[in-house]
């Protein structure tokens, strides 16, 4: 150190050089820093989501959340798991100890999950993932004397905006619930016709939907075979053919049943000075700047 010294001594350029390096360095390490409300904390959460529709919280968590939580019993590795069960849905936490591979918990939860069989009929694949780290940037709230669908048309253009820019990647609904196909079919439209639910049902799944028919290289291209017939409107449904003669009488979905296309049915709404609204939620990823 006392060598050091009397070098810079002798020779204060030298000091100077170093002075204003750790200047430079400083700025150029400033001008790449990114902003955060919160300190960024590596994540030990492990999500499982899992729909089941038509189900009761009390169905949920018999048929599906204790099922996962037995299995999960005894890995090695987890701090604690929480629960709670929905309507038609339940989602599982799984919190692991500190110093942990998340990795590696992750392919142990999965793993669990698989292994259990006995999951009840109608129920959909759970859903597991690593909870990432996000904070709230800021939040728009979109609302006014009009109805939600008005609403979600301006809130997704917004939304669509948003995604644009380079600086935004996550942005997220609050106040804005599924849109659901309610198809309501009569007793007595059934006696009439002959027909039966499961018919009704597998004519709407088999023509509701979009098939892949493979693909056709030529010397210059690749063509991509496929039949879009999902659709994503309520008035598309009514001529789904339910059942067709050989005389070519056919018998359509409008024929039987009532179709409407309208909200799911969920208590928590969203108002702003009393008026329908939604919020957009935009939310910083840990490689993003909050500023």
């Amino acid at each position: 150190m006392r060598k050091v010294i009397e070098f810079l001594v002798r020779y204060p350029i030298w000091a100077n050089v170093v002075l204003f390096s750790v200047l430079g360095f400083g700025l150029i390490s400033l001008a790449q820093m990114s902003f955060s409300f919160f300190p960024e904390l590596q994540t030990d959460i492990i999500s499982i989501q899992v729909i089941y529709p038509g189900a009761s919280p009390q169905e949920v968590e018999e048929g599906v959340v204790l099922k996962i939580e037995e299995n999960l019993d005894g890995l090695e590795g987890i701090e604690r798991v929480t629960s709670v069960s929905r309507e038609n849905s339940a989602n599982i936490l799984v919190e692991t100890t500190f110093g942990s591979d998340i990795n590696k918990m992750l392919n142990d939860v999965k793993n669990a999950v698989d292994q259990i069989n006995s999951f009840p009929q109608g129920i959909e694949k759970p859903v597991i993932f690593e909870q990432k780290f996000r904070s709230r940037a800021i939040s728009v709230v979109i609302y006014g004397a009009t109805d939600l669908f008005n609403l979600k048309v301006v809130s997704e253009n917004l939304r669509d905006e948003l995604l644009a820019s380079p600086e935004i990647s996550q942005v997220n609904f609050a106040g804005l619930p599924n849109l659901e196909f309610s198809i309501e079919v009569s007793e007595a439209n059934l006696r009439r016709y002959e027909l039966t639910f499961d018919e009704v049902a597998n004519a709407i799944r088999s023509a509701n939907i979009n098939i892949s028919g493979g693909k056709i290289e030529t010397a210059d291209e690749e063509i991509l075979i496929r039949a879009y017939g999902r659709s994503y409107f309520a008035d598309d449904l009514k001529n789904i053919i339910v059942r067709g003669t050989q005389s070519g009488t056919a018998i359509y979905l409008q024929d039987i049943a009532t179709i409407r296309e309208k909200w799911e049915d969920n208590p928590n709404k969203v108002y702003y000075n009393g008026k329908n609204s939604i919020v957009l939620s935009v939310d910083k990823t840990a490689s993003e700047d909050i500023l």
